[in-house]
């Protein structure tokens, strides 16, 4: 499957929502919570980034990260339930470590649950590393956070 990665654009926004409801563990963001994000002219201090992965001019999945300062945070990464396991996951997320680098942030952060065994191996192989844990940080089911770091 060839995948382009682009960033995301208003006209994403319901395709955005669809993917994110697929994904049981994704943050589930309102509507007016994507548009925010997607808004370029917003002036906050917390930057959110949106790409999103494209095959055959069909989004497949995106990547939300917040910006502040010279710091990063992963929040959500979402595959379109029919393109898992189809290498999306680590397309986006290197597309995103190469655009935080354009933009001088040095520090890139995420918590990931103590059980999902597949995204801890995909964030190791992108040399984030587990440098500590949040106690009982995610709900039905209570578990877990693991905290892995990467210097950008």
């Amino acid at each position: 499957m060839r995948i382009a990665i682009r960033s995301a654009v208003a006209s994403d926004l319901e395709r955005l929502i669809e993917i994110s409801t697929m994904a049981a563990a994704a943050p589930q963001w309102s509507k007016s919570q994507f548009a925010s994000m997607l808004d370029a002219e917003s002036d906050a201090a917390l930057r959110r980034i949106v790409l999103v992965a494209e095959s055959e001019a069909v989004v497949v999945g995106f990547i939300v990260v917040a910006v502040l300062a010279d710091e990063a945070e992963i929040e959500s990464v979402a595959a379109d339930v029919g393109h898992r396991r189809c290498g999306i996951g680590r397309a986006l997320c290197q597309a995103m470590i190469e655009t935080l680098k354009e933009m001088a942030v040095v520090h890139l952060r995420l918590e990931v649950r103590e059980s999902n065994t597949s995204a801890r191996a995909l964030y190791e192989a992108l040399g984030l590393r587990a440098v500590g844990k949040r106690r009982e940080y995610y709900s039905d089911p209570v578990e877990d956070a693991l905290v892995m770091e990467l210097l950008v």
